[in-house]
């Protein structure tokens, strides 16, 4: 008698289509990814450029054909709407060759700049028209994969198939589950413990490999329960439904008294609905 967990196991790699040579997927094939994040982030050559990103659309063409013919299950790209520059009409022309090009999922995530991006680091800030036609953007994608072949998967964004989700974040989203990020920038979790993060320099981080030290960039520890509660519920928010009955069975803990201080400000401001 034994566990059969074939079907369970799932490896993902992400990447710039740019950098996606036939040899390099081979390679993928050969170590069993069956999942493939692709940057894409638009289909406007001038755009991207003008962002510092490598990716063209030819290189999305070729990578895509590529790693479907080299028989990667399953294809994810990243579309990126509301960039400054980026216009409602280039970034229809961008969704409708996705479409087109019919990926198992579609990611199409909103501009937000952190303080770790360029934009920020030079004192930029997103004006409210700009915020505005972000959030158009984001309306016109959604609706426009809805009105194809795609639908809301369940802790993922617009895909096909239950199967095509990233198998990893649904079980961190639904039980707490750990995860391995490996290579440079990646974010590993651990439950009960924290987060930490790998160093974002290639160099270094190849170097560090080759001497045995570990990769380990940035490290969170949680104090408690409750901090590790706290860390859940924030990357649980971008899935739109956090079910109290959840929190309570991964930590023990009822939500309404824990963060009633939170949960009462964001509920006043219609951020969110308490039920």
């Amino acid at each position: 008698n034994y566990f059969d967990f074939k079907k369970c196991i799932q490896v993902v790699f992400e990447a710039n289509p740019s950098t996606l040579s036939r040899e390099k997927l081979k390679l993928l094939k050969k170590y069993k990814v069956s999942r493939l994040n692709m940057g894409v982030q638009s289909f406007d050559d001038k755009l991207m450029k003008k962002w510092g990103r490598l990716s063209s659309e030819s290189s999305v063409y070729k990578a895509y054909e590529r790693a479907l013919r080299i028989g990667i299950k399953h294809i994810n790209f990243d579309i990126m709407c509301g960039l400054p520059g980026q216009t409602l009409k280039s970034f229809e022309e961008t969704m409708k060759k996705v479409i087109k090009l019919s990926p198992d999922v579609v990611h199409v995530n909103p501009f937000f700049p952190n303080p770790a991006t360029c934009f920020s680091q030079q004192g930029k800030v997103l004006s409210q028209g700009e915020m505005q036609k972000r959030e158009e953007m984001n309306a016109l994608g959604r609706k426009m994969l809805l009105d194809s072949s795609y639908k809301f998967l369940q802790f993922e964004d617009m895909g096909k198939s239950n199967e095509a989700r990233n198998i990893q974040i649904a079980d961190t989203v639904e039980y707490n589950s750990p995860f391995l990020g490996l290579g440079i920038a990646a974010m590993s979790h651990i439950s009960g413990w924290g987060n930490y993060m790998n160093l974002p320099d290639l160099e270094k981080y190849k170097r560090g490999i080759r001497q045995n030290e570990s990769p380990v960039y940035l490290q969170c520890r949680y104090k408690n329960k409750i901090e590790e509660l706290r860390w859940y519920v924030i990357n649980s928010l971008r899935y739109n439904l956090l079910p109290k009955k959840r929190i309570y069975q991964l930590f023990g803990q009822n939500i309404d008294k824990v963060l009633k201080e939170e949960i009462d400000y964001l509920v006043k401001r219609g951020k969110i609905i308490a039920r």
